[in-house]
């Protein structure tokens, strides 16, 4: 089977096939190819992922803290736990 030469989809260089479905001349060129079709450019959010981090601490609600990177619910008594270190257990 003679077949005629072809661009390749990835570099444009001419090739000779040699299956009748090819059209990159190289592994090389076939995944460029691919990547250049599914590969989606990074999408820039249109706000950042927390608007509440981005916040001065005199605009939290009133009991809200900042931590860190991280801005804390008010205190609540039920989940404070008391270590007396004079008591035996």
């Amino acid at each position: 089977m003679t077949a005629t030469p072809i661009r390749c989809a990835g570099c444009q260089r001419l090739f000779q096939p040699k299956r009748s479905d090819a059209f990159t001349c190289s592994v090389r060129c076939r995944v460029a190819e691919w990547r250049r079709r599914h590969d989606a450019p990074p999408v820039e959010p249109d706000q950042p992922v927390s608007a509440a981090v981005d916040t001065e601490p005199d605009e939290l609600p009133p009991g809200w803290r900042r931590m860190g990177g991280y801005i804390l619910p008010p205190r609540d008594p039920r989940f404070t736990i008391t270590i007396y270190p004079d008591r035996d257990a």
